[in-house]
């Protein structure tokens, strides 16, 4: 949804709301139509606004003078527990002229990221990915290892067992944090974003507090 709301708000168009109906309108249509029905209430535009509603539409559009709806796709939305459309093994859904929609967690994605395996995702498609919640998707895909690991992380400082590196993440972040450590309980390496310019700034942002570890393992 914020998607179309960014692409429609950089064309100069006036809109007020864009939405699936689905998820959006069922609780506050509901309230009011009861009141409708026992006679409390009555408003023309809501009437109007209600059958609309009612025919199931998938997005709309509220303009100003003007509402773009759009019909539901032709097969099953795939959705999180929670009703979050989401799909990671294909199209979330897909329209009747064939074209398919990939959403992770409720945010669009190119199919790429959908499709391909964490080893097959490239750090120039990562780079060339500008939107921060799509990226966001990807980081979550990979892993935070896998993603640190991909982009080519440079250590800028080393004590015992724990390093911080610095990471490229957009051009709005190009020299992110993280703190490279070692898990002994089950012998695996750890990465954490974290803030700093040493392996001590980050243990100590990690803390949350002015503390440090008399011996760094």
């Amino acid at each position: 949804m914020g998607q179309v709301g960014r692409q429609v708000g950089a064309r100069g168009m006036k809109y007020f709301e864009c939405f699936e109906s689905q998820s959006t309108s069922e609780h506050w249509v509901s309230f009011y139509d009861y009141f409708t029905e026992i006679g409390v209430l009555k408003n023309e535009i809501f009437l109007r606004y209600r059958d609309l509603i009612l025919e199931n539409p998938w997005y709309v559009l509220l303009f100003d003078g003007l509402v773009l709806i759009s019909k539901p796709p032709c097969k099953e939305v795939k959705r999180r527990g929670d009703g979050v459309v989401h799909n990671t093994n294909g199209p979330a859904y897909e329209w009747e002229n064939g074209e398919k929609h990939y959403v992770l967690n409720g945010v669009s994605v190119p199919s790429w990221v959908v499709e391909k395996q964490p080893h097959e995702i490239t750090k120039e498609e990562i780079i060339s990915e500008k939107n921060a919640e799509v990226r966001r998707e990807i980081i979550r895909k990979l892993g935070v290892e896998i993603y640190v690991q991909r982009m080519g992380a440079k250590v800028i400082d080393k004590r015992g067992s724990y390093e911080l590196l610095d990471v490229y993440l957009s051009e709005e972040t190009p020299h992110a944090r993280y703190l490279k450590m070692k898990n002994p309980s089950i012998n695996s390496w750890h990465v954490e974003g974290v803030e700093g310019d040493t392996v001590e700034d980050a243990i100590r942002f990690r803390a949350g507090r002015s503390w440090s570890p008399a011996v760094l393992t």
